[in-house]
């Protein structure tokens, strides 16, 4: 049986202390690192490390508006006094208790600041299992039994089984054991709840007309009608406050450029090394053409290794660059408030009513104001999340080639009168 040669590199899923020995050794340059293939015509590269633990996205700045919002507000007992003018004499009297109607103020529409929301990093990790990469001295007649290769056709070889299906191999902690598992396909992010504020705002100026009585004396002897008389005025300024808002951030897949074979599984009690089994190869391109029956497998140049979890989807590409999200509206709930409102002075002309033909101006009073309390709402805000910058999701990895065995004939003639390896 052909030789392994020397550099190439499979997949054992179990612990240090059973790494196939003499013939393989680890390969530290992978450890902790998922493989994806050298750009076409480029070099493998295991001792750099690419692609980084976790990322996040930005999001640009968000502004819900308010809705147009008024208070009602009426005129409460009258207090101050009223002077009257007659022929003879000026008087002073205490003002008739009166009232102003409900009445609306103006509206206003207070809107919020622009905020943008923080996202919350997320690990990288794709759904992985852990592996040791394990390379050949050149010694080895053939892939260790348990040991994990590559293949395109579906129709396994004896022996051989397919596993880690939607899984990509991951290289253990440096000095740790294979077989663990962990990580995702997809993710999602968490945003922080945020509160938006919003700047004072202000109802314009206000008026009440009255038409009551407002002037009586104490003995009832002078009794005033008032021509329509009105106090002028306005609502101070309020900070509304709002509640904080937790935006919903969808999930979805952080997948990288990938290309799918099918990760298989010597169960045989020997090493075997079947027609068109896939490697790694940590050497260069030009170091390549030295070995005996590899050759370069072009395919998974550029590609992240995923496996397949059925038969057909050799070759299935996916994956990408950079992915976004879709995040909830932004809507905040706004606290009750309310305004004060300044008591302006009435004004208007008092008639007598009595036979002396008493005229009355209106004096200075004022009025207890009530102001209704008020919930504006606001309209939902769009939020938006930006798409990663290009390879930030990519997890930890190394750059590798892949390399195809063939079957020298003379093997092949060897298996067919013998019935061995076929």
């Amino acid at each position: 049986m052909p030789l392994v040669a020397a550099d190439v590199i499979v997949a054992w899923p179990s612990t240090v202390g059973t790494i196939p020995s003499p013939g393989w050794s680890r390969e530290t340059g992978l450890d902790g690192k998922y493989v994806r293939g050298a750009a076409a015509a480029g070099d493998a590269d295991l001792t750099s490390v690419f692609g980084v633990a976790t990322h996040t996205h930005t999001s640009p700045g968000h502004r819900p508006l308010g809705v147009a919002h008024f208070h009602t507000f009426s005129g409460g007992t009258v207090t101050g006094t009223v002077s009257t003018q007659s022929l003879f004499s000026d008087v002073t009297i205490s003002a008739y208790p009166h009232s102003h109607a409900v009445k609306d103020s103006t509206n206003a529409t207070p809107n919020t600041v622009t905020l943008a929301i923080t996202v919350d990093t997320t690990s990288n990790d794709l759904a992985y299992k852990e592996v040791i990469w394990i390379k050949s001295d050149g010694t080895p007649t053939g892939i260790p039994a348990g040991a994990y290769a590559f293949f395109t056709n579906d129709s396994l070889p004896p022996l051989w089984s397919r596993v880690m299906g939607n899984q990509y191999p991951k290289g253990a902690a440096g000095g740790g054991n294979g077989g663990g598992t962990g990580g995702a396909n997809t993710h999602t992010h968490t945003s922080p709840a945020h509160t938006h504020t919003t700047p004072t705002h202000v109802h314009g100026a206000l008026s009440n007309a009255n038409t009551e009585s407002i002037v009586r004396d104490s003995g009832g002897a002078v009794n005033a009608s008032v021509f329509t008389h009105t106090h002028t005025g306005s609502l101070g300024l309020v900070t509304i406050t709002n509640n904080s808002v937790t935006t919903t951030i969808s999930t979805d897949s952080h997948e990288p450029p990938f290309s799918k074979l099918n990760i298989v599984s010597n169960d045989n009690s020997s090493a075997d090394m079947p027609d068109k089994i896939i490697a790694v190869w940590g050497g260069t391109n030009a170091g390549i053409a030295a070995l005996t029956n590899w050759a370069r497998y072009t395919a998974m140049d550029g590609s992240f290794l995923k496996g397949c979890n059925a038969n057909g989807e050799v070759g299935t590409t996916g994956g990408a660059a950079t992915h976004t999200h879709t995040a909830s509206s932004c809507q905040p709930v706004q606290n009750p408030h309310t305004h004060t409102r300044s008591s302006g002075s009435g004004t208007g002309l008092l008639v007598d009513t009595d036979a002396a033909g008493t005229f009355a101006a209106s004096g200075a009073h004022t009025h207890v104001w009530t102001v209704s309390t008020e919930t504006a709402t606001y309209s939902a805000a769009t939020v938006t999340i930006d798409a990663n910058t290009s390879e930030s999701a990519y997890p930890v990895y190394a750059k590798v080639i892949f390399i195809q065995w063939t079957l020298p004939v003379t093997t092949i003639r060897q298996r067919a009168i013998t019935g061995v390896g076929l």
